[in-house]
């Protein structure tokens, strides 16, 4: 829980790390000072991607805000699926331009975080053994995309080469 004003006491959870709780208790701020009452926001610790819910908390004797709460949990992406022509479909999300959850490998890694950072909307890229296709969605919030990463599998590529 956190106190709407700058000098308020942050109480952590045991299972945040300190830049996590920092991450939660800016988000929880913001909302309390926005007048907003409630907001879900996504933002990363390093390289761990979290979801921020954070909530106003009002005194209601006198209505007054009391602080925010902010619920943390690290966000977990499904295994990549496996069509039968051998294309694998990954799940990822991106944060400030840095793409979270994928198994790309370097350079196609950064080709697709590259095309994604300037807001296209579908990404192509080559690894060194297939093409890839990266398509996103932004949230409503603005705060980062959802990203579908497909890897094409040997029979798609011998297609695309035909």
């Amino acid at each position: 829980c956190v106190s709407a004003s700058d000098t308020a006491e942050l109480a952590r959870s045991a299972g945040l790390t300190a830049a996590a709780a920092d991450s939660a208790a800016s988000h929880a701020l913001s909302v309390a000072r926005s007048g907003e009452a409630s907001r879900v926001a996504r933002t990363a610790a390093g390289s761990m991607p979290m979801e921020i819910l954070a909530a106003t908390l009002v005194d209601r004797s006198d209505d007054s805000e009391a602080g925010a709460l902010a619920v943390v949990r690290p966000m977990r992406f499904p295994e990549p699926l496996q069509l039968p022509d051998g294309t694998a479909l990954e799940t990822g999300l991106s944060l400030a331009g840095v793409l979270h959850g994928t198994r790309l490998e370097e350079p196609a890694r950064s080709r697709v975080a590259a095309g994604i950072s300037r807001g296209d909307a579908e990404v192509s890229a080559e690894d060194s053994s297939s093409p890839i296709l990266a398509v996103q969605r932004p949230f409503a919030t603005g705060d980062g995309a959802l990203v579908v990463v497909a890897t094409h599998g040997p029979k798609r590529a011998a297609a695309r080469r035909l």
